[in-house]
């Protein structure tokens, strides 16, 4: 189960990345010097890295539904508008694949 958003970035702390209702999750710290599995990054690259995750987190749901509701569409163009049959196909696959991926997390 994961936790409900929405996430923030928070910069004052380089372990706290990004929060939500309390939690928080983190990137190796740039003031570790890494590891040997863990190279060190720099503060800016852990700032974007966290930017990331939180646009990621927020956006999940909403791509997800919107993968859904378009794909009906896609499939009524490929039995009536025959003549685009492999861009329909590819736009189809590539729709399930991206909603399948969201039902991994």
């Amino acid at each position: 189960m994961r936790t409900p958003g929405p996430w923030t970035c928070k910069g004052m702390h380089p372990y706290k990345i990004a929060e939500t209702r309390g939690k928080w999750i983190m990137l190796d710290s740039p003031d570790t010097g890494g590891g040997p599995f863990y190279p060190a990054i720099s503060i800016d690259e852990d700032n974007a890295n966290a930017q990331f995750i939180v646009t990621a987190c927020n956006c999940h749901d909403d791509l997800s539904e919107a993968c859904e509701a378009v794909l009906p569409a896609i499939r009524w163009g490929m039995t009536h508008l025959p003549g685009n049959m492999n861009q329909w196909r590819d736009c189809e696959s590539q729709i399930e694949a991206a909603i399948a991926k969201t039902k991994e997390v």
